[in-house]
């Protein structure tokens, strides 16, 4: 019964019949509860969604792979000291990783709960040990770069030496690859097509015979003997929504751990039966010699239909699909009086093709994730250039895939090239339409742009596509934003934190919504809850700095840009706000290296020219502020503040004609600002001193 109900169970989950999954699961626990049915009835909770019933049914599990789905729901549910007690159940060693469960995919787990506990040395470490394990868990390298670790791809994803590759093999057989096989006739070449043609024919291109010879050539240790025969990749559990959204985390594909056979189920090499020997008189049948479950939903093959009855050796026991390996074929096999006995087996011919084949897609994946790699960590090092070349150097198929174009995306945002940016976010929506990944970020350029109808367009396809998005949310709260609506604009952003209460950007959208209100105290909540999130979302940073320089609280506001200066020392934003909050405490050497800085990062940084041009006025270095003014009014030659600060040196300078001209063409550009410009020149005539020359000369 248990074997019945564990086959119909991996059916049900192998076909997303969840609900099924789960009613046969209760059926198996109830009919015995151990380990196994435990780990069954949790599983199929898991991918229910279920994370409280999986909880309690898991409490008091001792088996590791129990301990790790006890990890698991705790996790999701927001319980993470309780899940890091499932994890450590062993206690915790000095390098504080201790005897964690499922391998690499639980040190993964460890790493995201560390994470959440502000732990971050200790998920570092984890993250950095689960990549050594298990060079293919991505998720973990891309958590890893996220939170700040500079880590050399090659370290994880690099290839020294064959013996490192034959150390990586055993998890490229884990992830159940099917290994184009040889004819049958190859892999044995001393059986003629007469003697098989009554066995049951083969599929050339059968996993499990993939499976036994690379199990022969790189001999794979086998795990705890309770492991079932339940393959969780078929539905990945681990729910993605946990990792950061700045970076868009990748589920990691291994979930579970793969069973694998006991000592028990597969003799010795000296206790194998000849192919002629008789069968064991009390031998136990069919349904108690499988070591895994009856597979009893698969079509047999046509060929096995038609085999007549009288060749089936008798008292024969089953063998499942999945078991079947080399060694199979020879025993069932009437072999001819001259071939060897089984116990010298002839050399397999085809394995050192099978073996190259495994060599050169490891290498190859391995290549693929070390370039990807490197662009990633240079992106969140915000080493932006450089990333953009580092995506591509990737063959054009992967380059040209909605993941990597979001991440060139994203470098000319960082970069403040919105228009690239917008292009290539465009290609991004023509390649894969269905993608709401960093849609939000699109929208916030659109936003940038005033592109007041793609912004609209954007949102409204988001929304239809995919109601439970974040992204899709922030993208209609940004179309409200751009028009001025922001308490329309702040609704959505609040939809968004409902459906994912971890998406640091809503936060911080809903922060500079906020601002534009002035109300300071929730503007910093939002930022004090992105920061919460991610201690790196420099964006948040900025945004308390931003509300202390509009209170005119200079010390805190310094010392939030510099926060996030330390973070993004690639931003010439930050550079300049760090250069005028000197500028407002008087400390102007410092403010003109600063704004220095910006200026060189991005030359087209007005904000910054002119704020330096005003520094220099304060420093009475009146020649060089008239020089890049002059060059600022290249760029920008209808801003009003360029020729009222113009007027004023050539008023410190006695050039009283060409003052004039430049208050009358600053009053052509900004009527608003009459009164202003007109008692500025009232004053030409006496010697009345100026304001400080900043002073009603913000740039619009």
């Amino acid at each position: 019964m248990e074997e019945t109900l564990i086959s119909a169970i991996e059916y049900s989950v192998a076909n997303h019949l969840q609900g099924n999954a789960v009613f046969l699961a209760e059926r198996l626990h109830a009919h015995a509860k151990s380990e196994t049915s435990t780990y069954y009835l949790a599983t199929a909770y898991l991918n229910q969604g279920k994370a409280h019933q999986a909880l309690a049914v898991l409490k008091g599990a001792q088996s590791e792979r129990n301990r790790y789905l006890g990890a698991l729901a705790a996790f999701r549910l927001g319980l993470f000291q309780e899940a890091e007690g499932f994890l450590v159940d062993g206690g915790l060693s000095e390098e504080g990783v201790g005897n964690v469960p499922n391998g690499a995919a639980g040190l993964f787990l460890l790493g995201m709960i560390c994470k959440k506990l502000n732990q971050r040395e200790r998920a570092i470490r984890s993250f950095s040990d689960s990549l050594k394990i298990n060079p293919f868990l991505w998720c973990s390298f891309e958590t890893l770069t996220a939170m700040g670790g500079d880590m050399d791809p090659a370290e994880f994803f690099g290839i020294d030496s064959p013996s490192e590759i034959s150390q990586i093999l055993p998890h490229v057989e884990n992830l159940q690859i099917n290994v184009p096989q040889p004819p049958l006739h190859k892999v044995t070449p001393e059986i003629t097509l007469p003697q098989v043609a009554h066995k049951p024919k083969l599929h050339p291109t059968t996993p499990s015979i993939a499976k036994s010879i690379v199990k022969r050539i790189f001999e794979s240790a086998s795990t705890s003997p309770e492991e079932p025969e339940f393959l969780l990749k078929m539905n990945p559990i681990f729910d993605t929504k946990f990792i950061d959204k700045a970076s868009t985390a990748v589920a990691s594909p291994f979930a579970a751990p793969k069973p694998k056979t006991t000592e028990a189920e597969i003799p010795a090499k000296n206790q194998r039966k000849k192919p002629n020997a008789a069968p064991v008189k009390n031998a136990p049948g069919p349904v108690a010699t499988p070591s895994g479950p009856k597979k009893l939903f698969e079509v047999p093959a046509a060929s096995s239909i038609k085999q007549p009855q009288k060749n089936i050796p008798k008292a024969q026991p089953t063998k499942l699909a999945h078991q079947v390996d080399v060694m199979d074929i020879d025993r069932e096999m009437n072999k001819p009086k001259t071939t060897q006995p089984t116990e010298q087996p002839q050399p397999l011919q085809p394995i050192p093709q099978i073996q190259q084949n495994l060599l050169q897609g490891t290498v190859q994946v391995l290549t693929l994730f070390r370039t990807i790699g490197e662009g990633l960590r240079l992106l969140n090092q915000y080493a932006c250039s450089e990333a953009i070349l580092a995506f591509q150097k990737l063959p054009k198929n992967q380059y040209k895939t909605g993941w990597i174009l979001c991440h060139v995306a994203k470098a000319y945002f960082e970069m403040v090239q919105y228009v690239k940016a917008k292009q290539i976010f465009e290609e991004v929506r023509c390649l894969e339409p269905y993608r709401t990944s960093y849609m939000e970020l699109f929208s916030t350029i659109l936003w940038h742009l005033k592109e007041e109808v793609q912004l609209s367009y954007l949102a409204q396809q988001l929304t239809e596509m995919d109601r439970n998005s974040a992204g899709a949310w922030c993208a209609v709260g940004n179309c409200f934003s751009l028009q001025k609506e922001h308490e329309t604009a702040l609704k959505f952003l609040k939809k968004a934190i409902q459906l994912d209460s971890d998406f640091t950007y809503a936060y911080t959208l809903s922060g500079h919504e906020y601002i534009s209100s002035e109300n300071w105290d929730k503007a910093t909540s939002c930022f004090r809850n992105a920061i919460r999130l991610d201690p790196r979302h420099y964006n948040a940073w900025y945004g308390l700095g931003m509300i202390y320089y509009s209170q005119e609280k200079y010390t805190s506001a310094e010392y939030h840009f510099r926060k996030a200066l330390q973070i993004n020392p690639k931003s010439s934003v930050l550079y300049c706000y760090v250069g005028m909050v000197l500028m407002e405490q008087k400390d102007y050497e410092n403010a003109l290296e600063m704004l220095t800085a910006a200026i060189q990062i991005d030359p087209k940084n007005t904000l910054a020219q002119f704020k330096k041009a005003a520094v220099l006025v304060s420093l009475n270095d009146l020649d060089n502020a008239l020089l890049e003014l002059t060059r600022l009014k290249e760029k920008a030659p209808k801003e009003a503040p360029i020729y009222i600060l113009m007027g004023k040196i050539y008023k410190k300078k006695n050039e009283i004609n060409k003052a004039i001209k430049c208050y009358t063409t600053a009053l052509d550009f900004d009527t608003k600002s009459a009164n202003f410009i007109k008692n500025a020149i009232s004053k030409l005539g006496n010697h009345e001193p100026d304001t400080d020359a900043e002073d009603e000369t913000d740039l619009v």
